[in-house]
């Protein structure tokens, strides 16, 4: 699903016990995740166990990889030039 999308909104294209989606980057840095699953293939905690896991790396470790490179952007305006035909 793309990022443009809302993380409820999901059409699966093909079967299977486990779909991952998400939504866009909000104003607050944060994401909504929606992970579905079929509960006759594993249990709920098993679920929750994962969702807090990729909580943890995403905020911890991803987090830390983009505040360490946001410093080394370049900053300045962009100009767009124009082209004459």
């Amino acid at each position: 699903m793309p990022a443009s999308g809302a993380a409820g909104e999901l059409h699966a294209l093909s079967p299977g016990p486990f779909l991952l989606s998400y939504g866009v980057i909000k104003p607050d840095h944060t994401v909504d995740v929606v992970l579905r699953w079929d509960h006759l293939v594993c249990d709920a905690a098993l679920i929750a166990r994962t969702l807090t896991r990729l909580e943890q790396v995403l905020g911890g470790e991803i987090a830390a990889e983009l505040a360490a490179i946001r410093p080394q952007l370049d900053t300045r305006p962009v100009r767009a030039a124009g082209i004459l035909l």
